[in-house]
């Protein structure tokens, strides 16, 4: 029995390996999200928004330092042709790790008070020695994960995101009644499970070891300078980008209050941090295999091709959620974080521009433009600040949130022109008509849904029960569609 639904599971994945490989990492994701997502509501009725708003900075943190905690190099893992090279840039990024992980424990060491009187919220002050560690176990995981990449494990690396998914809401949960810590906790633990599961998989220590006679100083120094440029230029587009993805959590809690830092940490968890793991997921398959396309000049058309699939799979709830945000979280999490849904409501075109080009990162090192890329982060991070800070001096939260959103979709939008035009593709036929094609498909399916709550919302469960089942058999229709509609190779 088992094993015909397993065939028939495996059947419904794309032939094309490039295809069933995008479907495996990224439905083991989408996967593990849900669970996120799911649990959520669960989460807000044992934390305030208070506690939200410590967790918030402590990601940020967390994320900015961590971002470039291999300085880089581990994005230069999947590129040699021989697993020898490799495990010489893996030494590195070693290395590079905990180099880094000792200058973060002097940095909480020495300014930790600092820190946490600058963004607003002096209780995180008591849980700043965990930084460090999470810094440490959270650059192991990228390196685990891109080696992963490299020997393209992806179903195991699809099984591990199900595992870090659900230890991260366990503990999460398990652990609340010690308060905000708990948060922290299960952020930290989740990335140790997922580096167990990947040690299992793709066995990297015990490679290290059978293969430490070839590796040497002179050795790693050599690669070091080699792929200078991930460091040099890689780490600075990086860091800009991350810097203004976590800018909001930033700047609202030192500018407003830990708690408003707290409702965007909900909607940003709901919506966005969803839309950028899957994205990078996609990543994962993209990456190993982008060298070899554009050798063989067939960069383009996969490029091409991923912009089919992925501007009208984002479409439909990006539409949901600009319409319904504040009704949806009001529903979903309680009364006290409908503001959340507002800040969702206008966080939702970002994401869908942050999916769609949260894949192509790797086209810049492939065609040798990271200085393009390091331009283009910092010019979101630069402008992004200038937007936030503008509504933090008029002490106007929703024109902070929107002046960042509108900088970094149109910058988006000019890095998705940069890339195709510099690969050769039409971004008129790949990204205006595809979008303008699907957005009207959406209105015209979901807009019986949207009135329907809109002008009926006081009916009660009824009503939103219809509403529900309309729109999941009105998108499974959809993209039922979609996957028909789609062929590649």
């Amino acid at each position: 029995m088992l094993k015909h639904v397993r065939e028939a599971a495996a059947n419904l994945l794309p032939k094309n390996k490039f295809a069933r490989s995008v479907s495996v990492l990224a439905g083991g994701t989408a996967i593990g999200q849900i669970i996120i997502v799911a649990f959520s509501p669960i989460l807000t009725r044992l934390y305030s928004p208070e506690d939200f708003g410590v967790f918030a900075v402590y990601s940020a943190l967390l994320a900015v330092f961590s971002c470039v905690g291999s300085l880089r190099y581990n994005a230069a893992i999947p590129l040699p042709v021989v697993d020898a090279q490799a495990l010489k840039i893996v030494s590195l990024c070693f290395l590079a790790n905990i180099s880094t992980t000792l200058l973060i424990a002097a940095l909480v060491f020495l300014y930790g008070e600092f820190l946490a009187e600058a963004f607003n919220t002096p209780e995180l002050k008591s849980y700043l020695w965990l930084l460090p560690i999470g810094h440490f176990f959270t650059v192991l995981h990228q390196i685990f994960l891109f080696w992963a990449t490299r020997k393209k494990t992806f179903q195991r690396v699809s099984k591990t995101q199900l595992s870090q998914a659900c230890s991260l809401v366990g503990v999460q949960i398990a652990l609340s009644p010690f308060g905000p810590i708990a948060l922290l906790l299960g952020n930290l633990i989740s990335n140790i499970v997922a580096i167990v599961a990947l040690t299992r998989s793709t066995p990297l220590i015990k490679t290290l070891n059978l293969n430490k006679s070839g590796i040497d100083r002179k050795s790693i120094f050599v690669l070091a300078k080699k792929y200078r440029a991930f460091p040099f230029f890689g780490i600075w587009a990086t860091l800009s980008n991350t810097i203004a993805g976590q800018l909001p959590l930033m700047i609202l809690a030192a500018y407003f209050s830990p708690a408003l830092a707290g409702y965007y940490l909900i909607a940003h968890r709901v919506l966005a941090k969803p839309v950028s793991i899957l994205g990078r997921a996609i990543a994962q398959v993209f990456i190993s295999s982008s060298a070899k396309l554009y050798r063989d000049k067939n960069l383009a058309s996969t490029t091409e091709y991923l912009y089919k699939v992925l501007i009208p799979l984002a479409i439909p709830p990006t539409i949901l959620l600009m319409a319904m945000g504040p009704q949806a979280f009001r529903l979903i999490f309680g009364p006290s974080w409908e503001f959340a849904g507002e800040i969702a409501r206008w966080l939702a075109p970002w994401c869908f521009f942050l999916f769609i080009t949260s894949p192509l990162g790797s086209i810049f090192v492939v065609i040798g433009k990271q200085k393009a890329n390091a331009f283009f982060q910092f010019s979101f991070m630069v402008f992004g600040s200038i937007g936030l800070l503008i509504g933090a001096y008029q002490e106007n939260i929703m024109f902070s949130i929107g002046s960042f959103v509108i900088i970094n979709v149109l910058g988006r939008i000019s890095l998705i022109y940069y890339l195709l035009r510099n690969l050769g593709v039409s971004f008129k036929k790949v990204c205006i008509n595809i979008f303008f094609k699907y957005l009207i498909i959406v209105v015209l399916m979901l807009s019986p849904f949207i009135v329907m709550v809109l002008n009926f919302s006081d009916s009660g469960v009824p009503v939103l029960i219809l509403g529900m089942v309309y729109v999941f058999t009105v998108m499974t229709l959809y993209y039922v569609k979609l996957g028909k509609s789609i062929s590649y190779g």
